[in-house]
């Protein structure tokens, strides 16, 4: 089997880069341009931040280290990273976004947008290593942490600017308020009382609303007995409904709240 063919001076490139790494018999399949990834999900910066010229074997992506350019990919070489496929546990792409669960950590790349006019298998790029990677049970228990953790920066965002969501009932001889805030993981909910003397029995709903139209909800119940909040932190595996298909949380809110006093 041969390389696939290049047809920009890109490939080209690539392919003059990496010649002397591949294996006999090891063929490109296709090309990408990768802009780096923070943990927090989001470009590092924009002109100058590190970037990758890569190519995908199928056994191997190999990744030439270079900076993102401006209108198109630079030319350059500042080192090569090599990851054999078999190290990568977990795979998903949401839009432009590669996630790689591999055995020693995990990368996030972002495809360049301005990329394609010089690299046109950059999607076939992408959805090769989707069905190669991204159709486990890993990739998917994956996909829901990254959703998670993305909305949760987002609200996170809200609550500094003073967007904290709280919801507050009276009942009896307590008042309990539930406040939740996004942290850079999921969500942290504290249920307070903040009158009355009675010991207060709490369950609330924190629902999520996908732009898609999914709504999952995480129920929790924790009894108040003073004046110090109950906190609890919400991942993943809390939110009844949260599945692959929810890419993208528009919403959340604190509902159907009720409190028992004994």
């Amino acid at each position: 089997m041969g390389h696939a063919e290049p047809t920009t001076a890109v490939e080209h490139y690539i392919l003059e880069q990496v010649r002397g790494e591949l294996a006999d018999g090891e063929p490109i399949t296709h090309y990408a341009a990768f802009a780096q990834m923070g943990g927090g999900g989001s470009i590092q910066s924009a002109v100058g931040a590190k970037g990758y010229l890569a190519a995908l074997t199928p056994t191997r992506i190999l990744m030439v280290e270079t900076r993102v350019g401006a209108i198109e990919p630079l030319m350059e070489n500042r080192g090569l990273t090599v990851i054999p496929r078999d190290q990568i546990q977990a795979a998903f792409v949401s839009g432009s976004r590669l996630v790689l669960s591999l055995n020693m950590g995990s990368m996030e790349l972002n495809a360049q947008a301005g990329a394609k006019k010089h690299l046109p298998g950059q999607d076939a790029f992408l959805a090769e290593i989707v069905a190669a990677h991204g159709l486990s049970e890993a990739a998917t228990a994956m996909k829901k942490r990254d959703t998670l953790r993305r909305v949760g920066s987002t609200i996170l965002g809200l609550v500094l600017a003073g967007g904290i969501f709280a919801y507050r009932m009276h009942f009896g001889k307590a008042e309990v308020e539930v406040s939740c805030r996004g942290t850079d993981q999921g969500f942290e909910c504290a249920a307070k009382r903040v009158s009355g003397g009675a010991k207060a029995h709490t369950c609330w709903d924190l629902v999520l609303t996908c732009q898609a139209g999914q709504r999952p909800a995480a129920r929790t119940c924790v009894d108040v007995k003073n004046d110090e909040p109950v906190t609890v932190t919400l991942e993943d595996e809390d939110f009844k409904g949260l599945d692959g298909g929810c890419t993208e949380i528009t919403d959340a809110t604190v509902a159907n709240m009720n409190v028992k006093v004994d």
